[in-house]
């Protein structure tokens, strides 16, 4: 039987940002160009948008190192341009400006949909200054990052897989895209070609990278074993349960877990594995 392996991860960077370009996006011209001259006396190149929804075609054009959104933020709304980099996995750092009374919202726009930083207006602006500087720094290491994974490529090494063949690239490539993605990944192959490679290789690329990689061979465990090492239990579960047991969802806790061959899983285990999934997706 082919061999499976299915686990999580989490996401990319799609552009190669100009190094010292800042897009500002404000629908108030007369604030936008005060804002504009302060941020350029700082040595930055600043592009004012005043479509405060300007579609990722104009970002992409555009190449910026950072974005700034001064838009006012609406609790039904959020924010436009959060939404389109989040749909094209794009990590380029985004600093919110808020109206008074939106915090909340510009708060759950940094938990959930991943804006660097945000402020309440009026903005203070040397706070401003330091927070911009560490986007760009934070903008400018992602990119040489990138590029050295690519010097890399050309030499035919890629994390912990090694090869330049052309079936090799494509493999390096599909890798790439989904290191940064949360979404959990299917892969499949015959023994022996290397799918637990691939998978550390995405974790290595992934912004889990800090976090625990674990693995477990899911035909190599008795199917009266399975729920325990996957799920854990607590002391006194069962029969012999003298003490309290992690499983392994809780020890890859904001990392990855690979589950390996996990065709030969019970069909049982299997659907309250799905239903583990679909929890953790939500």
């Amino acid at each position: 039987m082919e061999n499976v392996s299915s686990y999580f991860m989490l996401n990319c960077v799609t552009m190669s940002p100009s190094p010292r370009r800042i897009l500002l996006l404000d629908a108030e011209a007369q604030s936008g160009e005060a804002l504009k001259q302060l941020i350029a006396s700082w040595g930055y190149d600043v592009v004012l948008q005043q479509n405060t929804s300007p579609g990722i075609q104009f970002i992409s054009e555009t190449d910026p190192a950072v974005i700034i959104d001064t838009s006012s933020l609406s609790p039904a709304e959020g924010s436009d341009v959060l939404r389109e980099l989040r749909a094209q996995q794009s990590s380029i750092p985004v600093i919110l400006v808020a109206e008074s009374g939106t915090i909340e919202l510009a708060i759950r726009a940094i938990q959930e949909e991943g804006a660097y930083h945000y402020f309440e207006k009026p903005v203070d602006a040397n706070k401003l200054r330091v927070v911009l500087d560490r986007a760009v720094e934070l903008a400018e290491a992602k990119r040489e990052n990138q590029l050295l994974r690519r010097q890399l490529q050309d030499r035919g090494a890629f994390g912990e897989l090694v090869g330049s063949s052309a079936p090799m690239r494509e493999i390096y490539s599909l890798v790439e895209q989904v290191a940064p993605s949360s979404a959990s990944v299917l892969i499949t192959g015959e023994s022996g070609t290397g799918k637990e490679l691939i998978a550390r290789t995405i974790h290595q690329l992934s912004p889990r990278r800090d976090k625990a990689f674990i693995g477990i061979n899911c035909s190599a465990i008795p199917d009266t074993l399975m729920e325990s090492e996957l799920f854990g239990h607590e002391k006194g579960a069962f029969t012999g349960a003298a003490s309290r047991r992690a499983g392994c969802f809780e020890l890859a806790d904001g990392g990855t877990l690979l589950l390996d061959e996990i065709a030969e899983m019970p069909a049982l285990l299997q659907a309250k594995l799905l239903l583990s999934l679909i929890h953790i997706l939500r």
